[in-house]
């Protein structure tokens, strides 16, 4: 399946940009399929694909009830592509992803566990 990773990453994101606004459970099935993609080796596919999954209307979708649904899932699965591939994104790409994070760290109606990142465990020596 390695040859076939860059593919793979496009049919998901086509899937995504596709997929109606009131289809809440299609595009949640999508967004775990893709967050257990990049669990994988086969997230290098997705690398490519950053500068379309930063656009909200393609992450989660311009449905209401998918806005308020699934912003939770889709901003985790775009924090983790992010985290994996923070070393190669261009300074407009930073500020992107910067200005949606902060976007949603002052956003009262996400939950908790999105706007505070986890502690960090204590130092031991």
């Amino acid at each position: 399946m390695k040859p076939f990773e860059d593919a793979i990453s496009k049919a998901v994101i086509q899937l995504l940009a596709a997929c109606p606004g009131d289809a809440v459970a299609t595009r949640k099935e999508l967004l775990v399929a893709t967050r257990h993609i990049l669990a994988t080796d086969f997230r290098r596919g997705f690398f490519a694909q950053v500068d379309v999954l930063l656009d909200e209307k393609v992450l989660v979708g311009v449905g209401r009830l998918s806005h308020e649904a699934l912003r939770p899932l889709a901003y985790s699965t775009l924090a983790d592509l992010v985290h994996h591939v923070r070393a190669k994104l261009s300074l407009a790409q930073l500020a992107r992803v910067i200005q949606l994070f902060a976007r949603n760290i002052h956003d009262p109606t996400l939950p908790l566990a999105i706007q505070v990142p986890p502690p960090k465990p204590p130092f031991r020596r």
